[in-house]
């Protein structure tokens, strides 16, 4: 990992805010992506979505990668109903892979403005042993992200 992607690591670790990493080149967002693992700072992404009018007039779609088994289905389901519960429109869809490929394959095949994602969930061991979701997206991405600890 470079120099700023070591720094930016220990922001988004410290911040209790979310943390927006902007593209280089400006796009209005028409079209954002949540990258969903069903975990806390997944969780904290979708309150804060609920509250907030930031994307209100955007198409979103909430991703899980992973096996599509009933329990994730059933979890996903209630992840969306909440978020339409605050007048977001949204889809929804589970796909297998490894979640680095998948989330930054959809991110240019679904011409993405923004993609909202959980960051770090994991302890920092279990990171050095097999490596971060979210650092490799974050250097693989070419869209902007708003990423939540």
């Amino acid at each position: 990992m470079t120099h700023l992607g070591r720094n930016l690591e220990r922001a988004i670790r410290a911040s209790h805010k979310p943390v927006l990493i902007a593209s280089d080149t400006f796009r209005p967002i028409r079209r954002y992506l949540l990258a969903w693992d069903g975990g806390k700072s997944t969780g904290a992404a979708i309150n804060y979505l609920v509250q907030s009018p930031l994307l209100a007039e955007a198409e979103g779609e909430v991703l899980m990668v992973g096996r599509e088994v009933e329990t994730d289905r059933v979890r996903l389901g209630d992840a969306v109903r909440h978020l339409e519960s605050a007048g977001l429109r949204v889809t929804a869809g589970i796909r297998e892979g490894e979640p680095e490929q998948v989330i930054v394959d959809t991110v240019e095949r679904d011409g993405i403005d923004l993609l909202v994602m959980g960051a770090y969930g994991h302890a920092r061991i279990r990171q050095l042993m097999i490596g971060s979701t979210t650092t490799e997206v974050m250097q693989r991405c070419a869209a902007s992200m708003l990423v939540f600890h």
